[in-house]
């Protein structure tokens, strides 16, 4: 699968399952609608896939608009944000709206609770749990599972990991548990 997150997409479809109610609606922040299914829950809003949110396209600004009032709306009890470049296939010159809400709304209504970082081909860590520290990206690709504040107090640092990630950085943090990943396919 290349680095597409499909491999992690069920080991997190699964911790959602296990810690949310069946009624829970969660977010995915990325083209990753197999979580919802893995999850068994229902998506916070109608935009599953955000490709056409990042395009070029005369409706991209008016669809962001729509896909963070639907979040906001929903209060989802977690979020997924995927930072993977074949999640969003983002057009250059494209409105980078749902960018700049989304680390504003995660630093006020989200706190990381779990890391995936797709190290290689055949290689993936997840880290859950610990403080800012312990969350940050540890390769290009990861994704980030947030839980909101509502459900739980804790700390964000998803706005600093996207700024990283936007500036082409990462710094490796300690970790309080990780898992070694099965085999990607």
């Amino acid at each position: 699968y290349s680095q597409n997150p499909f491999p992690e997409a069920v080991v997190i479809g699964q911790y959602l399952r296990e810690h949310t109610r069946p009624e829970a609606r969660i977010a995915v922040i990325g083209s990753e609608p197999e979580i919802y299914f893995y999850a068994h829950r229902r998506a916070a809003t109608p935009f599953l896939y955000t490709y056409p949110l990042v395009e070029t396209q005369p409706l991209a600004a008016k669809m962001q608009r729509e896909f963070a009032q639907n979040i906001e709306a929903a209060d989802p009890d977690y979020v997924v944000f995927v930072s993977v470049s074949t999640s969003w296939l983002a057009m250059p010159g494209a409105d980078p709206f749902v960018f700049d809400w989304f680390g504003g709304y995660s630093e006020q209504h989200l706190h990381d609770i779990g890391m995936v970082d797709i190290v290689s081909l055949d290689h993936t860590k997840y880290r859950w749990g610990g403080g800012p520290a312990q969350l940050q990206p540890l390769a290009d690709n990861w994704l980030a599972i947030l839980r909101n504040n509502l459900t739980q107090k804790g700390q964000n640092v998803h706005t600093i990991c996207l700024v990283k990630r936007l500036k082409g950085r990462d710094d490796a943090g300690a970790e309080l548990h990780a898992e070694e990943s099965p085999p990607r396919f």
